[in-house]
């Protein structure tokens, strides 16, 4: 966990199944890395979320978007802090992990390897143009 790589910006998190990790970026820079482990086994498709805003203190509302027609419903869990609820990782790097998440932040969810090691190619999961 590096967050002074990059102190301001937007916040994205890649997840994913495949590869058992999770990559946190701001403004496009790597600032931090897990190990982490589904607590389901079934496919968890491809999904964005986008944090809406604040509805309490500890929690966000996240909007969402289903990039294949696969159920999720088992691995999200509207009343949590992140929509990554269902999946372990280590504690401190969790605590770490909360306390950049913001309005806007985006966490893209996906059975698709994210590391360069996996993919074969380079690949966009995520892009934007202002």
């Amino acid at each position: 966990w590096n967050p002074e790589k990059s102190s301001t910006g937007p916040v994205s998190i890649l997840v994913s199944k495949a590869d058992e990790r999770i990559v946190v970026l701001r403004n496009g820079v790597e600032i931090g890395r897990s190990r982490i482990q589904f607590k389901v086994q079934d496919s968890v498709g491809t999904n964005v979320f986008v944090a809406m805003r604040a509805s309490n203190a500890q929690t966000w509302e996240w909007m969402r978007h289903t990039l294949e027609d696969r159920h999720y419903a088992a691995v999200y869990n509207a009343n949590s802090t992140l929509p990554i609820a269902q999946v372990n990782m280590p504690e401190g790097f969790r605590a770490q992990l909360e306390l950049v998440v913001g309005e806007g932040t985006t966490v893209v969810i996906t059975d698709n390897p994210i590391l360069k090691k996996t993919t074969g190619k380079e690949m966009a999961v995520l892009s934007s143009h202002q």
